[in-house]
Order: structure tokens, then C-alpha cells, then sequence
């Protein structure tokens, strides 16, 4: 691309000065700097708003989870939930659409394409109105998957060791809340399926 002297990874975080010195001591990069704002600098907002509502998704959950926990609706418990039909099918749904949306994040927009997004966005905008700018840089670090951004199948071969484990470890739940909703999905059928299912709870998945 004729831009790459002017795309920036997660290193240029580290001394954003020197690059930018670099930049504009050099009419070739200014012009570079230039042209790449105004041609894809909607596009970075664009893949920069997803990642920051992905964080926002991950931080109301972690609230509503934390609400539930210290009691904060009179009428709603981690325990009561769970024993209602829609309580328990809402709180699996959404815990599962977290695990699905980071799984297609990696999958998708490969770690260098997403530090370039949001360099970029850090350099023609800012982050004085972006107070979660380091929950998303934590997000899309490098995970050393190669998905579909290296035209690899999402296969198991391809798995680095501890993955996905440690991406979803980027935006952590209470271990106490998944081991109640994993022990309801050994013992019950949330979705009135039992048919399709064993009956033996070891053989369900």
C-alpha cells in the first residue's frame, strides 16, 4: 500500500513523538499523513466504534453481573434467574454473544489491521473523549491467531497454546456467575431440546 510509512501498529504507542517528528520533518510523509486521513479516516471511525462497543457491551455485563451479585434489584437474583425459563436463557445468550463477538473480532480483522485502526484514530482524533481507549487497546492486541486475514480456516491447527482462553480472559466475568450457568447447562435443558439430547449428562456438549 502507498501509505504503509505512515500505518502504525502498537508500537508507535510507545513513542508517539518520534514518529510524528519523523513525519513532519518530511513533506512525502505529511503528504502520506494527509492523503490517508482524508481517504479512510471514516473508515477507521467506522471499525473503531465497533471495538469500542464491543468494550461497552463487555462493561455493562460485568455491571449488570456485579448488580446482581450485591443484590441491587429487589426482585432479581443470580439464583432467581436461573431458575426462571427466559431469566436463564437471556443471561446464557448473553454471555455466549460476548464469547461469539471476540471470536469473530480475532477471526475476522486480523491484530495488525486492528492496531491500525486504532493508531490511526488516536492520531486524527485523540482520545479526550475516549475513556476506555486502553480496554480497547487490550482488546485488540495480538492474540497469535492466524485467522482469516492470513486466508487460514478457523481451525484448531492454527490455535496458538491457551486460546481462546486468553482472549476471553481480556474481558473477564466472575468465575462464581460462569460456574453457576455451566452447571444449569450440564443439568437442564434450557431450551426444551431434551429429545435432541442424551440422558446422561456426561454426553451432552
Amino acid at each position: 500500500t502507498k501509505y504503509k510509512e505512515v500505518l502504525f501498529d502498537f508500537d508507535y504507542l510507545k513513542a508517539p513523538e518520534h514518529h510524528e517528528d519523523k513525519i513532519e520533518r518530511s513533506a512525502d510523509l505529511l503528504e502520506l499523513s494527509d492523503g490517508l486521513k482524508e481517504e479512510y479516516l471514516t473508515v477507521f471511525k467506522r471499525y473503531f466504534t465497533l471495538f469500542e462497543h464491543l468494550v461497552q457491551y463487555h462493561e455493562d455485563l460485568s455491571q449488570i453481573t456485579q448488580d446482581l451479585q450485591k443484590g441491587a434489584y429487589i426482585q432479581s437474583t443470580i439464583d432467581g434467574l436461573l431458575q426462571d425459563r427466559e431469566g436463564k436463557q437471556l443471561i446464557l445468550e448473553a454471555f455466549s454473544m460476548l464469547g461469539v463477538m471476540l471470536l469473530l473480532l480475532d477471526k475476522e480483522i486480523p491484530a495488525k489491521q486492528r492496531q491500525i485502526v486504532i493508531v490511526s484514530t488516536y492520531r486524527y482524533v485523540g482520545t479526550a473523549d475516549i475513556p476506555n481507549f486502553e480496554a480497547i487497546c487490550s482488546l485488540c492486541a495480538n492474540t497469535a491467531y492466524q485467522g482469516q486475514g492470513q486466508g487460514q480456516a478457523f481451525g484448531v491447527q492454527k490455535m496458538p497454546k491457551g486460546y481462546p482462553a486468553s482472549l476471553f480472559a481480556r474481558m473477564p466475568i466472575p468465575k462464581e456467575f460462569v460456574s453457576k450457568i455451566v452447571m444449569r447447562l450440564l443439568s437442564e435443558d434450557f431450551y426444551n431440546q431434551l429429545v435432541y439430547f442424551s440422558l446422561e449428562g456426561n454426553h451432552r456438549s
